[in-house]
């Protein structure tokens, strides 16, 4: 074995390791929440990247909104329930950023139709 074989290998089971080490610790350290993990994530946003993100409880509220957005928009389109939920992540994205454009509507309403 190579000086260069035996850094490769050494360099392959660090990763592994860290990645595993990783892995234990957000699921511990979130208690497979998605409420913690929304604040967690938030505050490193606040905190490490110094941005003005909003709270976590309106994170969570906002994107409970979203859901019910896109899920009504893409049944709408013809898509079952299931399939809404499960967006592939670029479409999730754009459809965020359709919705955020709108302003946040909490109904979908497809274009040329008004509410009651």
């Amino acid at each position: 074995m190579t000086i260069h074989e035996l850094h490769s290998d050494l360099g392959k089971i660090f990763l592994k390791q860290s990645l595993s080490d990783a892995a234990g610790q957000d699921v511990e350290f979130h208690e497979n929440s998605h409420e913690k993990i929304v604040s967690k994530v938030r505050d490193f946003f606040r905190v490490e990247a110094g941005i003005a993100a909003p709270g976590a409880a309106r994170v969570l509220s906002d994107y409970e909104a979203f859901q019910g957005w896109v899920v009504e928009k893409k049944i709408h389109e013809g898509r079952t329930e299931k399939a809404a939920v499960s967006l592939p992540t670029r479409e999730r994205l754009d459809e965020m950023l359709a919705w955020i454009g709108q302003g946040k509507p909490l109904v979908f309403r497809p274009i040329g139709e008004t509410g009651a």
